[in-house]
């Protein structure tokens, strides 16, 4: 259909390991789940994820392979139309959602892809293949999955991690919204960056 919006790129483009870049210079904390270095919330280790417009209000995040891809972007342009170019972009802003934020950064960290493919069709499995055997420890959370089970790589093997409910309704309405904005239908793709990546909550949530 004329509406829609293909990047023409594939997926597997961002598993290239990459050279580390530090993006703060916090001190590292170590991410209890998969025990790898995290820096103010961003983690330092491969595939790189960098800091694009450090010195903005809201600077930007994304894996290192996409670095130059959005450098025409900045931060506000991307929150604003959500999409670089011809390229639909989802913002996941760390200010807003800080614990869904610290899941993408550390699901990034081991190898899942920032480019995903809308794949609304298979949600359901999708999402039950993703939280079998996992259960919500506090009151009012929900379990949020990185890659989203919206998407053709969400499923078994997507990193899940607690936050709270009200990030995770929050994060519906925006990819509600994005999906709508961008006319995207079940096998168009689009790229996840985080914004206010400084906000991204270094700890997973206690309750």
């Amino acid at each position: 259909m004329g509406s829609r919006t293909r990047t023409g790129i594939r997926s597997k483009v961002i598993t290239a390991v990459v050279v580390v870049v530090v993006v703060t210079q916090v001190p590292p904390v170590r991410d209890a789940v998969v025990g790898i270095p995290v820096i103010g919330g961003i983690v330092s280790e491969i595939p790189a994820v960098v800091e694009l417009f450090a010195g903005a209000p809201n600077g930007m995040a994304v894996p290192e392979p996409w670095r130059h891809r959005l450098e025409e972007c900045t931060p506000t342009v991307i929150k604003r139309d959500r999409r670089c170019g011809e390229l639909p972009v989802l913002p996941i802003d760390a200010k807003a959602t800080p614990y869904i934020a610290r899941n993408i950064s550390i699901a990034w960290s081991a190898g899942k892809p920032a480019l995903l493919t809308l794949m609304r069709a298979n949600a359901d499995a999708n999402r039950a293949a993703a939280l079998s055997g996992r259960a919500r420890a506090f009151s009012r959370t929900s379990l949020d999955e990185y890659p989203m089970a919206t998407t053709g790589e969400g499923g078994k093997g997507a990193r899940v991690e607690e936050v709270p409910e009200n990030e995770n309704n929050s994060q519906g309405e925006t990819m509600n919204t994005f999906y709508y904005v961008n006319k995207m239908a079940d096998g168009d793709q689009f790229l996840v960056v985080i914004l206010n990546p400084h906000d991204i909550a270094r700890d997973a949530y206690k309750g």
